[in-house]
């Protein structure tokens, strides 16, 4: 019988590629092998939600949480699966849970941030984000989370800085082009906000916003001349 590490492995590089049936049958060869393994569910979830399958995600990753549950990223993973159910308070407590087990996991203080953000706590999801930026102050996702929720609360000039901070530190992100794009847009900022709309557009040709945005930012200049 073959090692359990082995199909896993053979699983994570199917699941990477997108051959989803192809992962989905070796992590459950792996189940064969342990039946118990709290990793297994915990992959098989995931496989589950980006098959658009959350509430089957949401019982595979339960499951590993019976198992294991001291370990944080399956919270975080959890709070993200219940977020898409729309079961925020239950996405809010184990996102709890997930900074209570590792107080310097960046990502799960955002997911935290973002769900009390989402739940009009804006001044708690603004300290979760400061807490993500403190334990990873290079974690895009945080300080982009924080732009949006300085723009929400009027404080337009660091909404910018937070959100310019992001763009360097993950260039190759479209949506973080087009979150500064909007900024720049409300604050009259015209050609500097058609300049990320573009390199949204480069970054992601088939962005379904990038265009429009322009096409209204260019306009806006144009009533100014």
């Amino acid at each position: 019988m073959p090692e359990l590490n082995e199909v896993l492995q053979v699983g994570l590089e199917h699941h990477k590629a997108g051959r989803l049936m192809e992962a989905e049958r070796s992590y459950r060869q792996a189940l064969a092998i342990h039946p118990r393994h709290a990793q297994t569910f915990h992959l098989l979830g995931l496989l589950a939600f980006q098959a658009e399958k959350p509430e089957l995600a949401a019982e595979y990753v339960e499951q590993a949480i019976k198992i294991d549950a001291f370990h944080a990223p399956f919270q975080v993973d959890m709070a993200e699966i219940y977020r898409a159910l729309g079961r925020t308070n239950d996405a809010i407590a184990v996102a709890r849970k997930a900074v209570t087990l590792d107080p310097e996991a960046a990502d799960a203080h955002t997911t935290l941030g973002m769900l009390l953000d989402e739940a009009g706590q804006h001044e708690e999801a603004v300290a979760c984000y400061q807490q993500a930026i403190e334990a990873n102050p290079e974690y895009a996702v945080a300080h982009a989370a924080m732009g949006t929720a300085l723009e929400r609360a009027g404080k337009l000039d660091e909404a910018q800085a937070s959100f310019e901070r992001a763009t360097q530190l993950s260039p190759g992100s479209a949506e973080i082009y087009i979150q500064l794009g909007r900024l720049l847009h409300s604050r009259q900022k015209l050609v500097e906000a058609v300049a990320c709309y573009q390199k949204a557009k480069q970054l992601q040709p088939d962005h379904p916003v990038a265009d429009q945005l322009a096409q209204q930012a260019r306009a806006a200049i144009a009533s100014q001349s």
